[in-house]
């Protein structure tokens, strides 16, 4: 069997080329596409605990005047998110960075993203601190002018990493260094800042006033089996209050919240999820499939026709339909894992090799402060066995059909018409 595809090739190694070389690059568009996603929602660092982290982030009411949107106020995120159960711990910070200028007394300032965060963040996420240490409780219900910084802003601004002690100006107020921390990867999207700064301290619910402000609730559970009933408790919640708004003529729209990491991907402004991108994705992922696919499978069939004659001599010779189609499927077969085998390696080659393309974001924020993430790919970060699989199994089933269809019609025909070839 292997002779006779080697035969094959040398007879015609455009198409057989073009054969392998399609099947390679299918698996090699979808894996890169895979990677890029699979980045976003996997466990790393600092952010390991992906894999038991939900995200409470926007409130929605309705009135009649409309619909108005918002990041929680604080009050609103304790309501909502405190005493859960099956949560081992809620961290309430600002749900965007901000931008600040940060630098020595009376130095030249630079550009950094800014953060607000409670001393629960700090127990959720694995941050590397270099030198140090994390807010505490009273820090932050104080609201101390501390603050806690990346290691590339404290060489930026200091000269050294180990900056603790030290006085940096955020945004023309002193604040006292206690941390510095291993610089994070703009993919670690729920913990990322440059400057992390002690958050407004908690509030008591006051009312059913003030839903709005910049929030975000951060839950580490004890397992994602018991999301719905996590989920459940935060709906009775809310249909508590709106027991209340009904007077106002107002609702609380609940869209499913808690979102797990992959699920707060689509979640709109509104705290409602847009499916549609998980369809626009799926939209790419067959376009990446097809186009390739019908290429090669457009080779493979014009292979098969220029074997007609060598089908015919086979059958002429007393070789049985069920032989001729049996070794046709183990030839496609052979070629379809070589064809993957080579996707995977360069795949797996491309990644290493462009590792910033992946990382994007994690070289130079959108200020322009250069902040190397310290993120490096890692075959086990986004390789995945299934998703390999099926886009093999896809490429192997369609040089099938290219292949089988004609050598099936060949070996149906009178041996003396189809050694005529693809000239009868």
């Amino acid at each position: 069997m292997i002779k006779r595809i080697l035969y094959e090739m040398k007879q015609q190694p455009v198409i057989g080329g073009i054969t392998v070389i399609g099947t390679a690059l299918s698996i090699l568009l979808i894996m890169v596409v895979m990677m890029a996603y699979e980045l976003q929602i996997m466990p790393l660092s600092p952010e390991n605990c992906r894999d038991r982290l939900l995200i409470g982030r926007a409130v929605c009411v309705q009135s009649d005047d409309g619909q108005s949107a918002s990041p929680m106020s604080v009050s609103y995120a304790h309501t909502l998110y405190d005493s859960l159960p099956h949560v081992e711990a809620v961290s309430y910070v600002e749900q965007y960075q901000s931008n600040v200028e940060v630098s020595k007394l009376d130095d030249f300032p630079i550009d950094a993203y800014k953060r607000g965060v409670d001393d629960v963040f700090w127990r959720i996420f694995d941050f590397t601190f270099l030198y140090g240490r994390p807010f505490n409780e009273a820090e932050v219900a104080s609201e101390l002018n501390v603050a806690i910084i990346t290691e590339k802003i404290a060489r930026e601004v200091f000269g050294t990493a180990d900056a603790v002690g030290m006085e940096i100006m955020i945004s023309a107020v002193p604040h006292n260094v206690v941390g510095v921390v291993k610089d994070v990867s703009t993919l670690a999207n729920n913990s990322y800042a440059q400057v992390f700064l002690p958050s407004v301290p908690p509030s008591s619910w006051g009312g059913m006033g003030d839903f709005f402000g910049t929030c975000e609730a951060l839950l580490l559970v004890d397992d994602m089996d018991n999301v719905d009933e996590i989920r459940a408790a935060v709906k009775n919640r809310i249909d508590a209050i709106n027991s209340g708004l009904k007077q106002e003529n107002k609702e609380i729209s609940y869209f499913g919240s808690p979102f797990t990491q992959a699920e707060s991907l689509t979640v709109g402004s509104d705290n409602a999820p847009d499916h549609s991108g998980a369809k626009k994705r799926m939209y790419i992922y067959t376009i990446l499939l097809l186009i390739p696919a019908i290429n090669l499978s457009s080779m493979t069939h014009s292979r098969l026709r220029r074997r007609m004659s060598e089908i015919g001599v086979r059958r002429a010779f007393g070789c049985t339909r069920i032989k001729i189609l049996g070794d046709i499927i183990a030839e496609n077969f052979i070629i379809s894992v070589l064809g993957g085998v080579i996707g995977l390696l360069l795949s797996i080659a491309f990644a290493f090799l462009f590792t910033d393309l992946f990382l994007q974001g994690a070289g130079t924020s959108y200020w322009g402060v250069f902040e190397p993430g310290g993120q490096r790919l890692t075959l086990s970060m986004f390789f995945r066995w299934n998703v390999f699989g099926w886009t093999l199994l896809f490429c192997f089933i369609l040089n099938l059909l290219s292949s089988g269809v004609p050598a099936y019609r060949a070996s149906r025909m009178n041996p003396a018409v189809a050694i005529g070839g693809i000239n009868k």
